[in-house]
């Protein structure tokens, strides 16, 4: 037998697929076609109904909006609070009280402000209208 007559040594690892399945032929298993049955008129399924799970999407939303809003105004309001008087704290502790005072005159504008937007919040989340 000569080098050409020999056919190539597959590795074991690769496996033959056997024949490729035409998917353009119909499948003789599928089942036999029904015949179509007329429901009549559906209704239900217009615009009035599409307008009203938008705006209930739309209220979902805002719901959401509130919520977070609310919480992440009470969250910066609690950590800026906590922030500023460890900060004093340290400050104080390390006789630097001139430091802390210009600190504190800060907290005293940033303070009034960040109440004011998280009692906002909270008010509007508390208030919404509930449908």
């Amino acid at each position: 037998m000569s080098h050409s007559d020999q056919q190539p040594e597959q590795p074991d690892d690769i496996l033959d697929g056997g024949a490729v399945q035409n998917l353009a032929a119909p499948d003789v298993r599928s089942e036999p076609e029904q015949a179509t049955v007329n429901a009549g008129v559906v209704r239900g399924l217009g615009e009035r109904d599409l307008a009203i799970r938008t705006a209930n999407r739309i209220r979902l939303q805002h719901s959401w909006t509130a919520i977070v809003l609310a919480f992440a105004f009470i969250a910066i309001l609690a950590a800026s609070t906590w922030w500023h008087y460890h900060t004093v704290l340290l400050l104080y502790s390390q006789d630097k009280a001139d430091v802390a005072q210009q600190l504190s005159s800060i907290f005293d504008k940033w303070f009034p402000v960040m109440t004011g937007f998280t009692g906002s919040a909270v008010t509007y989340f508390l208030t919404k209208e509930r449908a």
